[in-house]
């Protein structure tokens, strides 16, 4: 079934644009409603689709496979380092402005990161935290950092922030609170999978170590619940270097802020890691990606489930209607449907990358196919939610075709090099 779009975005000057388009181009088409856009490394020119018309979207300077991109409060969007094979490239940073639909380079960070996060911080500054250091992620496990830096908008600069207190971390979980504090858990570093867990106050720009959570977790979704508490499900347990047999958990729990404590939750219905968790408008929880596959077991479509505040009840969702199962990129469109893009299916020995976009239309319970796909596939980007509901897919890899974490986190994997909007 195909999905019609119930809502209608606004234009913005970004739309007036017009140029022409290159081969290799690669769309994702929402109806009507364009969700992103953007290229195979070493094609230049990405394009907007609005009522039938293509309209130029921009374009990045550096492909960026797992790299963070956070919308700014004056509507622009900054993307922070990533994979690529420019080891200068890893430390450059980006600007898209929203009125010209460009991007530009941005002030050089303090040091080169890729499996790190971002934050925007009710002062405006962005947090950015640990992830991977190194010009050659050869060994990712040994590299992580427990550096963190400071972006200042109005300066435009970076700046060295205070050391995480437990440690060195990469693919952890960072959730802004209500209260303007940043929680910072779990990930991945030499030591092993993380339970720690510890908050940034902005007002004193320091950190405090919290209650651990119940389990490691590596690769985890989190997502800031209506109350104030944070829900954070799934991640791998203990780490191989064969992603294939990485196995995720079905475990889940909730963060209190007030008492700066964990409760664990009801199970989810499967095991999950690198997947996806969104807040959907009735205040539950759609959490999409599976990786649960075992040698001799019959192959299976990617699946989701919904989690009920009210009864600490997980409910299985239809089939999703693409077979992804993890790297998938999510996000909740004004109408209150899910977008879900791309992500990668493992089967057997193989990773199978699609292109695939589908949208979870929440009040009737079913999955829709967007009209046009991505045409190439891709994981290990972003989606980023611009001003007026807008939505920007930008960066990730092509296609991964690997089995081994060491040669997925380098740039082997035709980082893309382009990024659009909706609008």
């Amino acid at each position: 079934m195909r999905y019609s779009l119930p809502w209608r975005p606004r234009r913005s000057a970004a739309l007036q644009l017009k140029s022409t388009i290159g081969l290799g181009a690669t769309v994702t088409i929402l109806s009507s409603f364009v969700v992103a856009m953007a290229l195979q490394f070493g094609f230049t020119y990405a394009r907007l689709f609005e009522n039938g018309k293509w309209i130029d979207g921009g374009r990045l300077r550096y492909g960026r496979v797992e790299a963070a991109f956070v919308r700014l409060w004056d509507g622009r969007v900054l993307a922070i380092g990533g994979s690529h094979p420019s080891a200068q490239a890893k430390k450059t940073t980006e600007l898209w402005e929203p009125y010209s639909a460009t991007w530009r380079l941005g002030p050089i960070s303090t040091m080169t990161r890729l499996r790190h996060t971002a934050t925007l911080l009710n002062d405006g500054r962005v947090l950015v935290v640990g992830g991977l250091d190194g010009d050659e992620p050869a060994q990712p496990l040994f590299q992580a950092t427990s550096s963190t830096e400071i972006y200042d908008p109005v300066k435009d600069v970076f700046s060295v922030g205070p050391l995480l207190l437990g440690g060195a971390r990469s693919r952890h979980v960072a959730v802004l609170l209500r209260d303007g504090r940043v929680l910072v858990a779990g990930g991945e570093s030499a030591q092993g999978v993380l339970s720690s867990a510890e908050v940034f106050n902005p007002d004193s720009d320091s950190w405090k170590m919290v209650a651990p959570m119940s389990m490691p977790r590596s690769g985890a979704s989190a997502v800031l619940l209506p109350d104030g508490r944070v829900l954070i499900v799934g991640g791998a347990a203990n780490i191989t270097d064969d992603w294939v047999e990485q196995r995720g958990q079905r475990s889940a729990e909730l963060f209190d802020p007030q008492t700066e404590r964990w409760a664990t939750l009801a199970p989810m219905i499967e095991q999950r890691w690198w997947g996806t968790a969104t807040l959907l408008q009735d205040g539950r929880v759609l959490v999409a990606g599976l990786v649960a596959h075992q040698a001799g077991q019959p192959q299976r479509i990617g699946g989701a489930e919904t989690w009920n505040p009210t009864t600490n009840e997980w409910t299985a969702t239809p089939a999703m209607l693409s077979p992804v199962d993890w790297g998938m990129m999510a996000s909740r469109l004004p109408s209150g449907d899910v977008l879900v893009v791309g992500g990668d299916a493992l089967r057997q020995g193989s990773t199978e990358s699609y292109a695939v976009a589908q949208v979870y239309v929440t009040k009737e319970n079913r999955w829709a196919i967007v009209e046009q796909p991505v045409r190439q596939a891709r994981l290990g980007g972003t989606l980023v939610t611009l001003q007026d509901g807008l939505v920007m897919l930008a960066g990730g890899a092509a296609d991964s075709h690997c089995r081994d974490r060491n040669v997925c986190a380098d740039a082997k994997w035709h980082a893309v090099t382009g990024a659009a909007t909706d609008a």
